[in-house]
């Protein structure tokens, strides 16, 4: 049974979310871990030539977009610069 809460709400100063709940953590490492294991797995590909590392980057910046679009599907609010509580 899948829960429906949230995992992030909005930061007050910045861009981005704060974590609410364990899940978010595990989110978190879980990234951690697949970024690591794709680098380490094309270590000689990067190694060996500049476009090698423009493909390893190229990854990493889709996997880190899909993680900010799943993020924000379970956060309170959209992604965006916040400037405190304004009054």
């Amino acid at each position: 049974m899948i829960m429906n809460k949230y995992w992030f709400r909005q930061k007050n100063y910045g861009y981005g979310f704060t974590p609410i709940s364990w899940e978010w953590w595990l989110m978190t490492i879980l990234l951690a871990i697949l970024i690591v294991w794709m680098v380490r797995l094309q270590i000689n590909i990067i190694a060996e030539n500049f476009i090698g590392l423009l493909i390893v980057l190229l990854e990493i910046a889709i996997v880190s977009i899909i993680f900010l679009k799943l993020s924000q599907k379970r956060s309170t609010w959209t992604l965006g610069w916040r400037w405190g509580n304004k009054k």
